[in-house]
């Protein structure tokens, strides 16, 4: 015990460029000789001796260099608070500490313990480094926990993964989505953005959307649209929680999102927007329904069409009548039967009629003998009867023609006219 209070006198006694260049003098350290290069790290910080401290901050970690020795636990389990202690913003110490942690990260022959413990040295690094906007190291280290991530996805889970969704603290992702819209015409810069939020996420994600929902600017509002479509598969999932939200504007901007990344699962989703109270809502839900170039979106937008506004539904019709796809004919004939828009029904029994399938048939027929409807609307639908020759076209002519009406009978002068050919 007096030996150890000695020792501590006499290096207490010592000049700090003694101290400087005792612990620059070793390899490895013991935990009191780690306590005394921290306290040392600390004066020197104080002094405003940046360059010394950096370079005895990195000359602890020389131990990492050598491939082919053993790494300690314990040393290796004291750099997260060395990095903590360290002043990152002097140029050259985290990008080469982040390259010698990368190298071990990578290491077949590295423990499962010591894997962690540099996955979690690795994450306080670029968090440390991102607070001095040093993003070109966190670019290295979340490629590199990513790297290691896909080498086993189950195994590397708890650190690899974890790493990476903790890689930059909300301040930093509030000044990298900043940035991106300060310099929103730089695509380089744009990359970069999108890379580092991708490997935060999906806390980055959600940061996003906060902005996209409150920006009142139009083209930061598109710029956004198009970083969170960059953003990968976790965006998509994220933008569903958004479809049912009370504000209009929110829901549109949603949609926009969708339309971006061109979900092919979206007509699984976009319902509630197709059919929102808000024209410009119904407007863009159009809008991303199409642009997901899905085959079922045929479908769904026809069984949306009673609830369009009429401008949309002009332009829906527009897009149904390119697809004629055959399961839209059950919602158009319902929407030709109820619909209150007379330019529109008119309209859908165009579509209807364009379709070239037995079930379109079918339901012309169906909507001819609805007598409550417009006489010109079931005119129409004998009319579009007429134009086809096929064996069930003329079967539902002769049924037609057995009915009652003036409208009967100008089904009979049809097949008059054809048995006389």
């Amino acid at each position: 015990m007096q030996e150890r209070i000695r020792e501590e006198l006499h290096w207490s006694a010592l000049h700090p460029t003694k101290k400087y260049s005792r612990l620059m003098d070793n390899k490895h350290y013991s935990p009191t000789e780690f306590r005394r290069l921290t306290d040392l790290l600390k004066e020197l910080i104080a002094q405003r001796e940046i360059d010394r401290a950096t370079a005895l901050a990195g000359h602890y970690f020389d131990f990492l260099d050598d491939a082919n020795a053993q790494i300690d636990a314990v040393e290796l389990g004291r750099a997260p608070d060395l990095i903590r202690t360290v002043p990152l913003a002097h140029a050259g110490f985290a990008s080469k500490t982040g390259e010698r942690l990368v190298r071990v990260l990578l290491r077949e022959s590295l423990s499962e313990f010591s894997h962690v413990q540099v996955a979690s040295a690795l994450t306080v690094l670029s968090q440390a480094v991102a607070a001095f906007e040093g993003f070109q190291t966190v670019q290295m280290i979340g490629a590199a926990l990513e790297n290691s991530l896909k080498r086993d996805p189950a195994k590397h889970k708890k650190c690899c993964e974890v790493g990476l969704s903790r890689l930059l603290p909300p301040a930093a992702i509030e000044r990298i989505i900043e940035i991106f819209l300060q310099q929103r015409g730089d695509s380089t810069w744009g990359k970069t953005a999108s890379s580092l939020l991708r490997f935060a996420a999906p806390g980055s994600i959600v940061a996003v959307f906060n902005h996209l929902i409150e920006e009142q600017d139009a083209r930061n509002r598109l710029a956004l649209m198009r970083l969170v479509g960059q953003l990968g598969p976790s965006s998509v999932q994220i933008a569903y929680k958004y479809m049912t939200d009370e504000r209009w504007y929110v829901v549109r901007n949603i949609c926009g999102v969708l339309a971006e990344m061109k979900d092919p699962d979206l007509a699984d989703h976009i319902t509630p927007a197709l059919e929102h109270a808000d024209a410009r809502v119904q407007q863009a839900a159009l809008k991303a329904l199409l642009s997901s170039r899905t085959v079922r979106a045929a479908p769904v937008l026809a069984a949306s069409l009673s609830k369009f506004a009429p401008s949309v539904v002009d332009e829906a019709l527009d897009e149904l009548m390119f697809l004629r796809h055959v399961k839209t004919v059950r919602a158009l004939e319902e929407f030709i039967g109820t619909s209150g828009n007379p330019a529109g029904a008119r309209k859908a029994l165009q579509v209807l009629a364009a379709i070239d399938d037995d079930d379109a048939l079918h339901a012309l027929a169906r909507l001819f003998h609805r007598e409550e409807l417009d006489s010109k609307l079931r005119r129409a639908a004998l009319n579009a009867l007429c134009q086809h020759q096929s064996p069930v076209a003329v079967e539902l002519l002769q049924q037609l023609a057995a009915s009652h009406g003036s409208l009967a009978e100008e089904a009979r002068a049809e097949l008059r006219v054809r048995k006389a050919r």
